[in-house]
């Protein structure tokens, strides 16, 4: 099946500036955050406020709470370490419901009930207590029962989620059809709670390109167009109906330039047109995430659409740069520094906010300075901010309005 046309060429420059000098970079990204004195100190004085506020009402996570109820001097929290050190090597899904039962069922969790100061914790003891049930239940065992306790205390909050399906790049076609039916699949258990009117309140979905592919590399793009394109553009119209969120993970720096080839063949669909779900990852610490940016602007003008946009600073630094070393290159495609990513994350924050009419910004981050900088230089621009579960609540819980 082909891969749908779109008229927005991809700049030489995406290429051409991969390993282009980090000083220069920089320069044209302090010029676009354009920070006068001013709005450095007032972002410096928030930023250290938000800490301060973080430290002052610091309260134990939900981790932390659990931990304490359950210690490794309890039986219990003996039953539990020793589950979870062995399920890092169960094989199959049969062996995880025996290793649960041979753990879990034979403890007194009768006795921690109400013991907690957390009430997550003391739910989390009942589902405990319940194994049996859960064990004949058909949805995910007792892991999910523990999950779905925590996610409805964070949405009854204000928070919604974007799930991520993490696993390998597909080695084979066999891995690529079974990540792209636990992706529909998911995407179809996800609709049921896409109940609240908008893309931005619902909850969303993240994809990663290389699992829908075994060979989703530069050497085979043609085969990548033709073969990957309709997988994609079939798992967004299934988003676009439940009315969710769904974003292309990034990839690494160099199948940037075949990631947006793809984004730009999935979003010409016309099933497409008049949803606001569609969204990409643009990695700050990449060279060119400016440039990535402006072309997914670009993209959306000539279509019509208006996209999201997640922000991040990048995760796999280190394995980057050492492809960096293999390959010879001249330099490096990221920065070399954090200070620098920092500086690329905000220039390209403000990016986001000029380009706010087709452009919906997510910023994700953890990092006190860069949501103060954001929330200065927001204006009356919609956006988001996002974390990873269990990372960075205090901070989010503060700024959430």
């Amino acid at each position: 099946m082909a891969a749908s046309a779109h008229t927005t060429p991809i700049p030489a420059t995406l290429s051409a500036d991969k390993t282009r000098s980090e000083a220069k970079v920089l320069t044209d990204l302090v010029a676009h955050a354009n920070l006068d004195d001013a709005q450095r100190a007032r972002m410096a004085a928030q930023g250290a406020e938000l800490v301060r506020r973080i430290r002052a009402e610091a309260k134990p996570s939900l981790m932390e709470q659990f931990l304490a109820e359950y210690g490794l001097s309890t039986r219990e929290g003996v039953a539990l370490m020793c589950l979870a050190e062995a399920m890092l090597r169960v094989p199959d899904r049969e062996t995880i419901d025996d290793l649960i039962e041979d753990k879990i069922a034979p403890s007194d969790w009768g006795r921690h009930l109400g013991e907690a100061s957390s009430s997550l914790v003391n739910a989390s003891t009942w589902a405990l207590m319940l194994t049996g049930k859960v064990l004949d239940d058909e949805r995910p065992g007792l892991a999910g029962t523990l999950r779905g306790a925590i996610k409805r205390g964070q949405e009854a909050k204000g928070f919604t989620y974007s799930y991520d399906m993490l696993g390998e790049a597909a080695m084979t076609a066999e891995d690529a059809a079974r990540y792209a039916k636990a992706y529909s699949d998911a995407i179809g258990s996800i609709a049921a709670a896409c109940d609240k009117g908008s893309v931005e309140a619902n909850p969303g979905i993240s994809i990663k390109l290389s699992a829908l592919h075994p060979r989703y590399e530069v050497a085979q793009e043609a085969r990548v167009m033709a073969e990957l394109v309709p997988v994609v553009r079939d798992l967004a119209r299934k988003a676009r109906a439940a009315d969710m969120g769904f974003n292309i993970d990034a990839e690494e720096q160099d199948r940037l330039v075949l990631s947006l080839k793809v984004i730009g063949a999935v979003l010409a669909d016309p099933e497409l047109a008049g949803w606001n779900g569609f969204g990409v990852v643009v990695q700050a610490y990449g060279k060119r995430a400016g440039l990535a940016i402006d072309w997914l602007y670009a993209l959306a003008s000539d279509l019509d659409r208006r996209i999201m946009v997640r922000l991040v600073k990048g995760a796999y630094w280190d394995t980057e740069m050492k492809l960096a070393q293999v390959e010879g290159l001249e330099d490096f495609p990221l920065f070399t520094t954090k200070t620098a990513t920092d500086v690329s994350y905000i220039a390209n924050a403000r990016k986001l906010f000029e380009y706010g009419d087709r452009i919906y910004p997510q910023f994700a981050t953890h990092n006190a300075h860069s949501v103060a900088a954001i929330l200065d230089i927001a204006g009356d621009v919609p956006f988001e901010f996002q974390r990873l579960h269990g990372m960075g609540e205090r901070l989010h819980d503060i700024v959430r309005v």
